[in-house]
């Protein structure tokens, strides 16, 4: 199995869970969509490329990641991550490695950072903080 939500889905029929209905199955896509191109714009400047230059394709990054966060954001704020399950520990990773590698502004998205700052203490969270590696 090559990806985490392959695994998840496995995992939850193995255990005789439910599967994620619809609504998180879309939530996980515009996570996925968002991560995918902040990966993108991190390896552009990995790469000693400029992804703040105004080429087609670092302009098409910055627009679906500001979508994302959007829609992300009004899904916050409906409760969409207030549980810790699947589609809360994706977007909880999400933000906190865009937190962490100081990827994205992200000030204006008040619900996200109460789901990032409601969840930072679980125990598998806070027991595999980069930032408090030795």
């Amino acid at each position: 199995m090559f990806d985490s939500r392959v695994i998840q889905r496995y995992l939850a029929a193995q255990r005789g869970h439910a599967p994620l209905s619809w609504r998180e199955e879309n939530q996980l896509t515009v996570i996925d969509g968002a991560n995918d191109a902040f990966v993108a714009l991190l390896l552009a400047a990995r790469s000693g490329l400029d992804p703040s230059q105004d080429a087609m394709i670092y302009n098409r990054h910055r627009e679906r990641i500001r979508t994302c966060l959007d829609w992300l954001e009004t899904a916050a704020a409906d409760g969409a991550f207030d549980h810790w399950h699947y589609p809360a520990i994706c977007v909880y990773c999400m933000l906190d490695w865009v937190v962490f590698r100081e990827l994205h502004d992200m000030s204006g998205y008040r619900a996200l950072a109460a789901v990032r700052e409601r969840h930072g203490g679980q125990p598998g969270v806070a027991a595999t903080d980069p930032r408090q590696a030795v």
